[in-house]
This record gives structure tokens, sequence and C-alpha cells, in this order.
């Protein structure tokens, strides 16, 4: 049972989900990305230390769970469907972080209300 409000529990449950789901899915994409633009190697080695290697290893641990779907046509044509939603999702995570940061430089409400400050480890 959560204190407060009602709602409290399905919200903390929205942003658990959205914060795990979303960081699942951000480094699928761009591990796959890596992968197609021959830097994979190079970014494991610079990711192998520190607080972004304990989110790499999240998201590799996660990888585990997401199970492909069949998809009809060729072994060919799936890698190119693939690579082509790939770059489109790209463009939208990009998108959609150029639009965060925008956001936060403006004084929008991700600037009043993130916490801003450096948390104490």
């Amino acid at each position: 049972m959560l204190a407060g409000d009602v709602g409290q529990a399905s919200g903390l449950k929205m942003c658990y989900a959205a914060m795990t789901k979303g960081l699942q899915a951000l480094g699928a994409e761009l591990l796959t990305a890596a992968r197609l633009l021959g830097v994979e190697d190079t970014l494991l080695a610079e990711q192998s230390e520190g607080d972004v290697a304990n989110v790499r290893r999240f998201v590799e641990r996660s990888l585990l769970s997401m199970r492909p779907r069949p998809t009809a046509g060729s072994a060919k044509w799936r890698r190119s469907r693939a690579a082509s939603r790939t770059w489109a999702c790209l463009v939208r995570l990009m998108l959609g972080a150029a639009d965060v940061y925008t956001n936060v430089r403006d004084g929008g409400l991700l600037a009043t209300e993130l916490p801003l400050k450096p948390v104490a480890r």
C-alpha cells in the first residue's frame, strides 16, 4: 500500500515501467545502431567503467527478455526492413531527446520539475 492520494500507486507503476522499458528500448536501439555503424566494440570499450557500465549491463540483461517475433520473407529482406525501422526509430528518439533538452534550456516544465541538483552517492 502506498500512502498518499488515490492514484499514487498507478502513477508509481507507470513511471517505473516507463523508465525501465524506456531505457531498455533506447539501449536496444543504440546498440543496434552501433552494430550497424561498425562501432560496437569501440562503444563497449567506452562503456566498460563507471555509471554508464551499470546502465549498459542493465540494458544487456534486458535484451534477453525481449522476444523476437517471427516475420514473413527472406532473411535478407528482414534484415533490411529491421535496419530501416532502426534508423527511423533512432531519428524519432533523437528528435525526442532534442525536445527534452530544448524544454530544459527554455525553462519549461522539465527545467522546473527535474531534480537538477547532483545526487549524493
